[in-house]
Protein backbone atom coordinates (compact mmCIF):
# COMPACT_ATOMS: atom_id res chain seq x y z
CA UNK A 1 0.00 0.00 0.00
CA UNK A 2 2.66 2.70 1.17
CA UNK A 3 5.15 1.74 -2.21
CA UNK A 4 1.44 1.98 -4.29
CA UNK A 5 0.24 5.15 -2.88
CA UNK A 6 3.90 7.08 -2.42
CA UNK A 7 6.31 5.22 -4.82
CA UNK A 8 3.86 4.74 -7.75
CA UNK A 9 1.70 7.39 -7.24
CA UNK A 10 -1.14 5.12 -7.46
CA UNK A 11 -4.97 6.77 -6.88
CA UNK A 12 -8.35 5.43 -6.79
CA UNK A 13 -10.70 6.99 -9.87
CA UNK A 14 -14.45 6.91 -9.57
CA UNK A 15 -16.11 8.15 -12.45
CA UNK A 16 -19.72 8.19 -10.74
CA UNK A 17 -18.51 10.11 -7.35
CA UNK A 18 -21.12 12.44 -6.58
CA UNK A 19 -19.87 13.46 -3.07
CA UNK A 20 -17.07 13.67 -1.03
CA UNK A 21 -15.39 11.08 1.30
CA UNK A 22 -13.73 12.17 4.47
CA UNK A 23 -10.33 12.46 2.53
CA UNK A 24 -11.79 14.44 -0.11
CA UNK A 25 -13.63 16.81 2.40
CA UNK A 26 -9.94 17.53 3.93
CA UNK A 27 -7.93 18.18 0.93
CA UNK A 28 -10.69 20.89 -0.38
CA UNK A 29 -9.96 22.66 3.37
CA UNK A 30 -6.49 22.04 2.60
CA UNK A 31 -6.38 23.44 -0.91
CA UNK A 32 -7.84 26.21 -0.14
CA UNK A 33 -5.89 27.20 2.99
CA UNK A 34 -2.63 26.47 0.58
CA UNK A 35 -4.04 28.98 -2.07
CA UNK A 36 -4.67 31.04 0.58
CA UNK A 37 -1.23 31.17 1.76
CA UNK A 38 0.27 32.06 -1.23
CA UNK A 39 -1.95 35.05 -2.64
CA UNK A 40 -1.81 38.29 -2.51
CA UNK A 41 -4.43 39.02 0.43
CA UNK A 42 -2.53 36.45 3.14
CA UNK A 43 -1.59 39.15 5.52
CA UNK A 44 -5.07 40.87 4.81
CA UNK A 45 -6.84 41.39 8.54
CA UNK A 46 -10.40 42.02 6.95
CA UNK A 47 -12.30 38.95 7.64
CA UNK A 48 -15.16 39.33 4.67
CA UNK A 49 -12.24 39.82 2.30
CA UNK A 50 -10.45 36.44 3.49
CA UNK A 51 -14.07 34.71 3.44
CA UNK A 52 -14.50 36.04 0.14
CA UNK A 53 -11.57 34.26 -1.11
CA UNK A 54 -12.29 30.89 0.69
CA UNK A 55 -15.64 30.42 -0.86
CA UNK A 56 -14.59 31.73 -4.62
CA UNK A 57 -11.33 29.05 -4.00
CA UNK A 58 -13.79 26.17 -2.75
CA UNK A 59 -16.60 26.91 -5.51
CA UNK A 60 -14.26 27.16 -7.75
CA UNK A 61 -12.46 23.62 -6.80
CA UNK A 62 -15.32 21.81 -7.09
CA UNK A 63 -16.29 23.55 -10.29
CA UNK A 64 -13.40 22.05 -11.50
CA UNK A 65 -14.09 18.68 -10.11
CA UNK A 66 -17.48 17.66 -10.29
CA UNK A 67 -18.60 20.08 -13.18
CA UNK A 68 -21.69 23.15 -13.02
CA UNK A 69 -23.69 20.89 -10.73
CA UNK A 70 -23.79 18.87 -7.77
CA UNK A 71 -25.84 16.38 -6.10
CA UNK A 72 -27.92 17.46 -3.06
CA UNK A 73 -25.20 15.45 -0.81
CA UNK A 74 -22.61 17.48 -2.38
CA UNK A 75 -24.35 20.55 -2.44
CA UNK A 76 -24.60 20.15 1.59
CA UNK A 77 -20.97 18.90 2.06
CA UNK A 78 -19.23 22.59 -0.09
CA UNK A 79 -22.17 24.33 2.45
CA UNK A 80 -20.22 22.80 5.35
CA UNK A 81 -16.78 23.20 4.09
CA UNK A 82 -17.75 27.23 3.28
CA UNK A 83 -19.13 27.67 7.11
CA UNK A 84 -16.19 25.94 8.82
CA UNK A 85 -13.86 28.40 6.34
CA UNK A 86 -15.92 31.15 7.55
CA UNK A 87 -15.09 30.44 11.39
CA UNK A 88 -11.34 30.00 10.22
CA UNK A 89 -11.56 33.29 8.58
CA UNK A 90 -11.69 34.65 11.87
CA UNK A 91 -8.07 33.07 12.93
CA UNK A 92 -6.50 34.05 10.26
CA UNK A 93 -7.58 37.75 11.20
CA UNK A 94 -6.89 37.12 15.03
CA UNK A 95 -3.27 35.60 13.86
CA UNK A 96 -2.53 38.49 11.62
CA UNK A 97 -3.35 41.30 14.45
CA UNK A 98 -1.29 39.39 16.48
CA UNK A 99 1.52 39.80 14.80
CA UNK A 100 1.66 36.24 12.66
CA UNK A 101 2.61 35.99 9.35
CA UNK A 102 2.26 33.43 7.01
CA UNK A 103 5.97 32.19 5.31
CA UNK A 104 5.25 29.22 3.76
CA UNK A 105 2.45 27.37 2.83
CA UNK A 106 2.48 23.30 1.92
CA UNK A 107 6.44 23.61 1.93
CA UNK A 108 8.67 20.94 1.42
CA UNK A 109 11.48 19.57 4.10
CA UNK A 110 14.34 17.82 2.97
CA UNK A 111 15.42 19.14 0.46
CA UNK A 112 18.72 19.44 -1.22
CA UNK A 113 18.70 22.42 0.30
CA UNK A 114 18.07 21.58 3.64
CA UNK A 115 18.30 18.16 4.51
CA UNK A 116 17.05 16.13 7.02
CA UNK A 117 18.30 13.04 8.60
CA UNK A 118 17.08 10.79 11.19
CA UNK A 119 19.77 7.83 11.74
CA UNK A 120 21.44 8.54 8.25
CA UNK A 121 18.13 7.97 6.87
CA UNK A 122 17.20 10.65 4.67
CA UNK A 123 13.53 12.23 5.26
CA UNK A 124 11.33 14.11 3.38
CA UNK A 125 7.81 15.72 3.89
CA UNK A 126 5.36 18.43 3.66
CA UNK A 127 3.66 20.84 6.28
CA UNK A 128 0.96 22.30 5.73
CA UNK A 129 1.91 26.24 7.12
CA UNK A 130 5.11 27.76 8.72
CA UNK A 131 4.08 31.28 10.03
CA UNK A 132 6.75 33.84 11.83
CA UNK A 133 5.90 35.96 14.40
CA UNK A 134 7.08 39.65 14.66
CA UNK A 135 9.37 38.47 17.60
CA UNK A 136 11.04 35.87 15.53
CA UNK A 137 9.17 32.61 17.12
CA UNK A 138 8.47 30.08 14.31
CA UNK A 139 5.23 28.17 14.66
CA UNK A 140 4.17 24.76 12.70
CA UNK A 141 0.43 24.79 11.32
CA UNK A 142 -0.72 21.00 10.44
CA UNK A 143 -4.30 21.68 9.37
CA UNK A 144 -7.16 19.06 10.66
CA UNK A 145 -10.99 18.87 9.61
CA UNK A 146 -11.53 15.65 12.30
CA UNK A 147 -14.97 15.69 13.17
CA UNK A 148 -14.10 14.98 16.85
CA UNK A 149 -10.71 16.33 18.42
CA UNK A 150 -9.83 15.80 21.77
CA UNK A 151 -6.10 16.60 22.25
CA UNK A 152 -2.86 16.88 20.49
CA UNK A 153 -1.63 13.92 23.16
CA UNK A 154 -4.29 11.68 22.58
CA UNK A 155 -3.86 12.48 18.86
CA UNK A 156 0.02 11.38 19.20
CA UNK A 157 0.34 9.41 22.53
CA UNK A 158 -1.70 6.31 24.01
CA UNK A 159 -1.88 4.69 27.50
CA UNK A 160 -2.25 1.16 25.73
CA UNK A 161 0.29 -0.38 23.43
CA UNK A 162 0.04 0.82 20.51
CA UNK A 163 -2.13 -1.28 17.35
CA UNK A 164 -3.47 -3.34 19.98
CA UNK A 165 0.47 -4.69 20.92
CA UNK A 166 1.24 -6.42 24.08
CA UNK A 167 3.47 -4.55 26.23
CA UNK A 168 6.79 -6.58 26.03
CA UNK A 169 5.95 -6.48 22.13
CA UNK A 170 5.62 -1.81 22.47
CA UNK A 171 8.45 -1.63 24.96
CA UNK A 172 10.44 0.22 21.91
CA UNK A 173 7.98 3.50 21.67
CA UNK A 174 7.17 3.93 25.08
CA UNK A 175 8.03 7.08 26.81
CA UNK A 176 10.53 6.51 29.49
CA UNK A 177 9.28 6.31 32.97
CA UNK A 178 5.89 7.00 31.74
CA UNK A 179 2.39 4.60 30.87
CA UNK A 180 2.46 6.27 26.97
CA UNK A 181 3.07 5.11 23.94
CA UNK A 182 3.94 7.19 20.79
CA UNK A 183 1.30 6.30 18.52
CA UNK A 184 1.78 9.03 15.92
CA UNK A 185 4.68 10.97 14.95
CA UNK A 186 3.74 13.68 12.79
CA UNK A 187 4.02 16.62 15.00
CA UNK A 188 7.76 15.51 16.37
CA UNK A 189 9.33 14.84 13.05
CA UNK A 190 7.72 18.50 11.79
CA UNK A 191 9.74 19.86 14.86
CA UNK A 192 12.89 17.93 13.97
CA UNK A 193 12.76 19.39 10.33
CA UNK A 194 11.56 22.69 11.72
CA UNK A 195 14.69 22.95 13.38
CA UNK A 196 16.85 22.41 10.46
CA UNK A 197 14.68 25.29 8.41
CA UNK A 198 15.18 27.93 11.63
CA UNK A 199 18.57 26.53 13.34
CA UNK A 200 18.48 28.36 16.68
CA UNK A 201 14.48 29.68 16.70
CA UNK A 202 12.23 28.72 19.20
CA UNK A 203 9.48 26.54 17.57
CA UNK A 204 6.01 25.72 18.39
CA UNK A 205 3.99 22.98 16.68
CA UNK A 206 0.20 21.82 16.55
CA UNK A 207 -2.84 21.58 14.92
CA UNK A 208 -5.17 24.07 13.34
CA UNK A 209 -8.74 22.24 13.45
CA UNK A 210 -10.97 23.76 10.77
CA UNK A 211 -13.54 22.55 12.96
CA UNK A 212 -17.02 21.38 12.93
CA UNK A 213 -18.12 23.78 15.31
CA UNK A 214 -17.18 27.62 16.12
CA UNK A 215 -16.30 27.07 19.18
CA UNK A 216 -13.91 24.26 18.32
CA UNK A 217 -12.20 26.36 15.50
CA UNK A 218 -8.68 27.26 16.12
CA UNK A 219 -5.24 26.50 17.07
CA UNK A 220 -3.96 23.59 18.93
CA UNK A 221 -0.22 23.10 20.29
CA UNK A 222 1.80 20.97 21.92
CA UNK A 223 3.17 23.69 24.17
CA UNK A 224 5.71 20.67 25.85
CA UNK A 225 6.56 18.75 23.01
CA UNK A 226 10.38 19.64 23.54
CA UNK A 227 10.29 17.68 26.99
CA UNK A 228 9.06 14.67 24.72
CA UNK A 229 11.26 15.38 21.85
CA UNK A 230 14.95 12.89 22.37
CA UNK A 231 12.02 10.33 23.11
CA UNK A 232 10.25 10.62 19.79
CA UNK A 233 13.92 10.85 17.97
CA UNK A 234 14.91 7.33 19.85
CA UNK A 235 11.04 6.02 18.45
CA UNK A 236 11.98 7.01 15.00
CA UNK A 237 15.46 5.72 14.95
CA UNK A 238 14.03 2.16 16.08
CA UNK A 239 11.49 2.54 13.79
CA UNK A 240 14.01 3.40 10.74
CA UNK A 241 16.52 0.14 12.38
CA UNK A 242 13.50 -2.03 12.11
CA UNK A 243 12.35 -1.24 8.43
CA UNK A 244 16.33 -1.61 7.39
CA UNK A 245 16.39 -4.83 9.29
CA UNK A 246 13.16 -5.63 7.88
CA UNK A 247 11.32 -6.84 11.04
CA UNK A 248 7.54 -6.42 9.73
CA UNK A 249 5.95 -8.38 12.66
CA UNK A 250 4.23 -4.99 14.03
CA UNK A 251 2.27 -4.47 10.86
CA UNK A 252 -1.13 -2.87 11.66
CA UNK A 253 -4.08 -5.43 10.27
CA UNK A 254 -6.65 -2.67 10.79
CA UNK A 255 -6.85 -1.28 7.57
CA UNK A 256 -7.79 3.01 7.28
CA UNK A 257 -11.45 3.51 6.56
CA UNK A 258 -10.59 5.25 3.27
CA UNK A 259 -8.44 2.26 2.25
CA UNK A 260 -8.11 2.32 -2.00
CA UNK A 261 -6.35 -0.64 -2.85
CA UNK A 262 -8.51 -3.92 -0.83
CA UNK A 263 -9.69 -4.79 -4.34
CA UNK A 264 -6.17 -4.87 -5.00
CA UNK A 265 -4.28 -6.66 -2.31
CA UNK A 266 -7.31 -7.82 -0.03
CA UNK A 267 -8.23 -7.11 3.73
CA UNK A 268 -5.31 -8.36 5.02
CA UNK A 269 -1.18 -7.42 3.93
CA UNK A 270 -0.45 -10.90 3.26
CA UNK A 271 -3.02 -12.17 1.05
CA UNK A 272 -1.49 -11.32 -2.40
CA UNK A 273 1.76 -10.15 -1.21
CA UNK A 274 4.62 -12.84 -0.60
CA UNK A 275 6.68 -10.73 1.56
CA UNK A 276 9.80 -13.03 1.13
CA UNK A 277 10.18 -11.43 -2.06
CA UNK A 278 10.55 -8.66 0.02
CA UNK A 279 13.59 -9.75 1.09
CA UNK A 280 15.35 -11.15 -1.31
CA UNK A 281 14.53 -7.82 -3.74
CA UNK A 282 16.59 -6.25 -0.78
CA UNK A 283 19.03 -8.30 -1.09
CA UNK A 284 19.65 -8.04 -4.93
CA UNK A 285 19.57 -4.09 -4.39
CA UNK A 286 21.86 -4.40 -1.59
CA UNK A 287 24.69 -6.23 -3.58
CA UNK A 288 24.16 -4.28 -6.74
Amino acid sequence: RFYLKHGLQAREFDGEKRELNAADFGNLVHHTLESFGRSAIKDSEDAGEIETYFLTEVRNIMRLRFGPSSSAALAIQIQSAEQRLRWWAHQEVAARQSGWKITHAETQFGTPDHPFTVANCHLTGQIDRIEQHESGLIRIIDFKTYSKFESIANKCLSTLGPLGLKEEEAEWRKIPNQKKYWKDLQLPIYYLAAQTLFPGKSISVGYGWVAPTHASTGLYFWDDIADQIESAEACITEAIRRIRQQQFSQINHKLPFDDAFSSLLGSEHNERVDVSLLAENATLSASS
